[in-house]
């Protein structure tokens, strides 16, 4: 999400809520390449708690509260927060963050599961980066891909929580194929 705004208008509040937000999204990919290696379906179940409560969090702020652009920013945070905080809790449940010992236990699981990583990271990048490019490409103006991040915007809250939720599918099949 990036928001630009003219200097007069930030706010204290908006410069603490976003740096809460990028923050918390550092500790959160800590702990999600954690996860993943380890339990990767619970990374999943995260997102779609996360998803779920930053809808509600923003709606609550924004709508009822009326905090205009400080609800959003808050609501954003504190899902991430609380995403942070259920993804250190899980960690400590399935023994994440006990002493690291190299065995092949623990190389094997890691090589096994590294792939799913790899997937989110190329098909994000494409999809992020890929039309973009093109369509600066193939215009040659930078106008139609500012109007094409500005139509991704409604996308991202119906395709998050959509994605959240096909992606814990996802890792739960590959879980139990990988078991039998």
């Amino acid at each position: 999400m990036l928001i630009v705004l003219p200097p007069s208008k930030l706010t204290s509040e908006i410069l603490f809520f976003s740096s809460l937000i990028v923050l918390s999204q550092v500790i959160y990919s800590t702990h999600v390449a954690i996860l993943t290696n380890k339990k990767p379906y619970i990374v999943r179940y995260i997102d779609i708690l996360g998803e779920t409560l930053r809808v509600l969090l923003v709606y609550f702020f924004v709508v009822v509260l009326r905090m205009g652009l400080e609800g959003v920013l808050l609501g954003i945070a504190m899902a991430f927060l609380i995403k942070t905080f259920v993804s250190f809790i899980y960690m400590l449940h399935v023994g994440a963050l006990s002493k690291p010992s190299l065995s092949f236990k623990n190389v094997a699981l890691f090589l096994k599961n590294s792939y799913i990583s790899l997937i989110n990271i190329v098909s994000s990048q494409l999809r992020n980066s890929g039309e973009r490019l093109i369509t600066s490409l193939v215009t040659n103006s930078m106008i139609y891909p500012a109007y094409l991040g500005v139509s991704y915007i409604p996308r991202s809250f119906i395709r998050g929580g959509a994605q959240a939720f096909s992606r814990g599918v996802g890792t739960k099949i590959i879980k139990r194929r990988f078991k039998n």
